[in-house]
């Protein structure tokens, strides 16, 4: 799956599962026995999900959709921490679930562009 098919994939989990903060998914949900691919997601657990995995399995069809969504932010990505500013972007507390979609809909889009 290309980088901007995982991003959008995302986007459609992220709306469908809802969004969850401090982890990457809601772990309680599991518990009380939601499929994980159903739980609420962070942006990075939707990635997971979108690229074939679960949330915190890093599936390598995550790792560079993740970069293309860190250099939207602004975030340098070159540093080992890309993932760490990635979730503190999305778990600040004035980051909404819109906001979310709409920035993996627009690195989708970027990454579209760059590859045509």
């Amino acid at each position: 799956m290309s980088v901007p098919a995982v991003l959008r994939r995302a986007a459609e989990v992220y709306q469908r599962n809802g969004a969850h903060k401090g982890s990457y998914y809601n772990a309680q949900q599991e518990r009380e026995g939601v499929p994980v691919s159903e739980c609420r997601v962070c942006v990075l657990g939707a990635i997971d999900i979108a690229a074939g995995g679960a949330p915190a399995s890093f599936p390598d069809a995550g790792d560079q959709p993740r970069l293309v969504l860190a250099g939207h932010l602004g975030i340098d990505t070159s540093e080992a921490h890309v993932d760490g500013d990635v979730a503190a972007w999305h778990d600040a507390r004035q980051t909404t679930p819109k906001q979310v979609v709409e920035a993996l809909l627009a690195a989708a889009a970027a990454a579209e562009a760059v590859a045509s």
